[in-house]
Parts: C-alpha cells; sequence; structure tokens
C-alpha cells in the first residue's frame, strides 16, 4: 500500500473537519434551536389563550375545566422557559442539587451576552460554575443539572484535577426566558 500524497492527507484533514462540523450542527445545534423555537410558540400560544378564555364569559363549567387545562399547560411552560431570567432561583437550583449531590460549589458567576439583540422573542442567560468533588459525584451533579425541567444548555465543561487529587468541575450553561410582554 502507497503512503498518501500531502494534497491526499490535506484533503483527508478537510474532510474530517467538514464531518465534523456536520455532525456537530445536525446533533446538538439545530435540534436545541428548534426545541427553543418550539418551546416560545407553545408558550405564546398558551398565554394568547389564557387571556382570550379571561376576556370571554362563556359557560364556567366547561371554561373552568379549560382554563385549568391550559394554565397547567402554561405553567409547564414556564417551568421551562419562564418571562424573567430568575437569578435567584436560578442558583437556589445549583445550590439545591449540589448540597444534594454533596458537591462543594466555589462559584457561581454571571456571563454577560453583549451580543443579544433586545427585540429576540428568548433570551438567555450565562454562567459559569465551578465545583469541588469526587470526580463521580460531579458527574452525577452535571447529570442532574442535565435532567431539570427548565431549558439549560451546557455550552462547555471542564475536569481538572489538582495536587491532591480532588477533582474540580467548571461548567459553561446557559439558561433562557421568554422576553415576551402578554
Amino acid at each position: 500500500m502507497r503512503a498518501l500524497s500531502l494534497r491526499e492527507r490535506i484533503f483527508l484533514f478537510i474532510l474530517f473537519w467538514l464531518c465534523i462540523i456536520y455532525l456537530f450542527y445536525n446533533v446538538f445545534y439545530l435540534p436545541t434551536q428548534e426545541k427553543i423555537l418550539t418551546a416560545s410558540q407553545e408558550n405564546n400560544q398558551l398565554a394568547n389563550y389564557v387571556e382570550l378564555v379571561d376576556d370571554k364569559k362563556v359557560s364556567s363549567e366547561h371554561l373552568e375545566t379549560m382554563l385549568s387545562v391550559v394554565q397547567e399547560q402554561h405553567y409547564k411552560q414556564q417551568i421551562l422557559i419562564p418571562n424573567d431570567p430568575l437569578l435567584s432561583d436560578v442558583i437556589n437550583l445549583i445550590e439545591e442539587i449540589a448540597q444534594k449531590k454533596n458537591i462543594n460549589l466555589i462559584s457561581i458567576v454571571y456571563r454577560d451576552n453583549d451580543y443579544i439583540d433586545s427585540d429576540e422573542l428568548i433570551k438567555n442567560v450565562s454562567y459559569i460554575l465551578s465545583a469541588v468533588g469526587n470526580d463521580l459525584e460531579l458527574l452525577d451533579f452535571l447529570n442532574a443539572i442535565e435532567r431539570k425541567e427548565r431549558l439549560i444548555v451546557i455550552e462547555k465543561t471542564e475536569l481538572l484535577w489538582d495536587e491532591e487529587e480532588t477533582a474540580r468541575l467548571n461548567i459553561h450553561l446557559t439558561m433562557f426566558y421568554d422576553n415576551n410582554e402578554y
């Protein structure tokens, strides 16, 4: 078998990176964007429906049943993408998970998003978390964050060890909130 020429190696290198980019875009980026858009649209529809039902006085029994169903759906959407950033709730949520998983939080740093257009329907809030603990506990902590009902995107994770073999986990994550005023 002959060795690959320089041109062939460069072509394979470029092809490899194009495949990586294609997979990232189709497997991670597009599904997340579709989920955000769908959640925002459902949130708007439910809010409009609640407003419509509140304005009309129709048969009270049927209306109350429908209103309770719509309010429950709207509540679930509010958990997924709330109307406000709810910074204190986010910190409480993360601290609660850390306590349950026996993790020591070192810091929770709010990251400013300068590139966001103020007219966007869905805005995001980014954080950098640092936590120390056993590497298996840190992995369990990361999984618990991913399983939460609120829409959370983990952008980057770093697992580092110091001289005493203590594991430190740095997580860059983004949470979303609905910028609509109903």
